[in-house]
């Protein structure tokens, strides 16, 4: 679960499990995280694999052109 301390996607401290979803991942975006921040996509990375993505009503997820969002 997102936690929302910064926009960061990759910080550790963003995560309830303090680590990074990965491919295998479900992940929910809560409507108001703890932290007050949603997540973005501006690091490095240019793709992201998650196994699910839950966006609770009100909650929103910024994926820039030229990023990519995989879910498998």
């Amino acid at each position: 679960t997102w936690l929302g301390y910064n926009t960061n996607w990759f910080d550790l401290q963003n995560w309830s499990n303090a680590s990074v979803p990965s491919s295998n991942s479900v992940v929910t975006i809560p409507t108001i995280p703890m932290g007050g921040s949603m997540p973005a996509l501006f690091e490095t990375s240019d793709t992201l694999r998650v196994h699910n993505l839950i966006i609770n009503p009100g909650a929103t997820f910024q994926l820039p052109p030229g990023k990519v969002l995989i879910i498998e």
